[in-house]
């Protein structure tokens, strides 16, 4: 029997009391934060991703890939991003941070590429050509995180005009409580501006608040939670970009401990804080005993273009000679790279689905 396919909420939660966490992490290949020893252009992007998901996979309650980062890549750009998305385990939820919104045909047409091609759980939606440019990310189980108070400085510019006596974010929070039910539809609230993150929390007591900012942008992560959380002590999923990649890769300071004791006294409760942080001691030691091996990793895995085949022209440097080239279980061009054939053989594998 077929069961039906878990609502982006209902993913989400499972995902989050399984891994008793409530940590989502963006993946977002910026170049500056990729390892020189990986090389450049999309073949790295692709290993620094999946190296991230794999070490992060145990603790992670939802992966949020900003498509812009992706789309840097030109033509390899949905590859890249296809690939990344099948290294997620099923059970963790993806948000697609695409933050698109048109007119509605154009608006459906976005809505089926993130849904149905690359199988979002959810996606992040711009709401200013009004609520028929949103409805088409809210159908049948399909879920919309629509930007309501971005974190960025410049969110004032636009977001705090007055219409009829109430700054716009307020409006378009208001307007989307009345138009799209809590199931499908939730908010993107910065976590910089926490005093307005409580005005939101009353006009919307039932939705969920994604709260991206934390970090190197200003957010304090304590604040942004006590100022989100509905009356049931949920309802936020705090987001950090600046803080994931690297240094999480990396090593982990008394400053992400810090953070991680104080998401646990006021999302889980002084009850469990204890077993909080005694199981965030156990992980926090295998992830620095295993740190020099995923150094080596990050340094020597798939650097090779198939060296079976002569590499075929590319924009993209050859990265060093120094680790075993990509197996391969289907035959290609001749001249096929390692890499390109990978990225064959998953498109053939997502028509295949």
């Amino acid at each position: 029997m077929i069961r039906p396919r878990m609502s982006f909420l209902e993913k989400l939660a499972a995902s989050s009391r399984a891994r008793d966490s409530i940590l989502c992490i963006g993946l977002d290949p910026e170049p500056d934060r990729i390892p020189e020893g990986l090389g450049r252009g999309p073949q790295a992007a692709l290993r620094f991703l999946r190296r991230i998901v794999r070490a992060t996979s145990d603790f992670a309650c939802a992966y949020k890939p900003n498509l812009a980062f992706y789309e840097r890549y030109g033509g390899a750009a949905f590859d890249v991003l296809g690939l990344t998305l099948q290294a997620i385990p099923d059970g963790i939820p993806v948000i697609l941070d695409a933050k698109r919104g048109d007119v509605p045909n154009t608006s459906e047409a976005y809505a089926d590429a993130l849904f149905d091609a690359f199988h979002a759980d959810a996606a992040t939606v711009a709401p200013y050509l009004g609520m028929d440019s949103i409805a088409p990310f809210t159908r049948g189980d399909r879920y919309a995180l629509v930007l309501a108070r971005t974190s960025n400085p410049g969110a004032r510019d636009v977001q705090d005009l007055v219409v009829e006596g109430h700054p716009l974010y307020e409006r378009v929070v208001s307007e989307c409580v009345g138009a799209f039910p809590a199931e499908r539809c939730g908010f993107v609230v910065g976590a910089t501006y926490p005093e307005e993150a409580k005005r939101l929390r009353e006009l919307a007591p039932d939705r969920l608040f994604l709260m991206p900012g934390i970090g190197a942008q200003g957010g304090d992560i304590a604040t942004a939670i006590r100022a989100g959380l509905d009356r049931a002590g949920g309802g936020v999923l705090p987001s950090a970009r600046d803080r994931v990649g690297a240094p999480l890769m990396l090593g982990i300071g008394p400053e992400e401990l810090l953070l991680v004791a104080l998401l646990a006294l006021l999302v889980l409760g002084p009850e469990r804080l204890p077993k909080v942080m005694r199981d965030m001691g156990k992980v926090v030691g295998d992830l620095r005993r295993t740190s020099d091996e995923l150094r080596t990793e990050f340094l020597n895995a798939d650097k090779l273009l198939d060296t079976a085949t002569a590499p075929r022209a590319s924009t993209t440097p050859a990265t060093p000679a120094t680790a075993p080239a990509l197996e391969s279980t289907s035959s290609g061009p001749a001249g096929e790279s390692a890499f390109d054939r990978e990225m064959r053989e998953a498109r053939e594998r997502m028509r295949g689905t």
